[in-house]
């Protein structure tokens, strides 16, 4: 029972990163990353790009002992990206594209 609820949790931490990222960007806007100062501007690859920002500490904070989480999340997060690569690329097309408005 101990091993099948170790391999739910595993599970349903899977790709966090990801998850965290593409929920937060739902609107459009930049999202702020792990620490002040950082930002994600695009939803391609977001969540390995929030993970990696989690391993950055910055001067003075006396170490990132929660950036571990995101360290065992990364090739998890890498493997969700990859496989909602198709819609975050037409997300980032159909935002990037001009609405024509022309009542002509």
């Amino acid at each position: 029972m101990q091993k099948i609820y170790v391999i739910f949790m595993l599970l349903f931490l899977t790709g966090c990163g990801t998850v965290i990222t593409q929920h937060e960007m739902k609107d459009g806007t930049p999202m702020e990353g792990p620490f002040k100062g950082q930002e994600i501007n695009s939803k391609v690859y977001s969540g390995t790009v929030f993970d990696v920002l989690a391993q950055i500490t910055p001067p003075g904070s006396g170490g990132n002992i929660g950036g571990l989480i995101f360290l065992i999340d990364l090739p998890l997060s890498l493997a969700a990206d990859t496989v909602v690569l198709p819609y975050t690329l037409y997300y980032e097309v159909s935002k990037s594209e001009p609405e024509n408005n022309d009542d002509e």
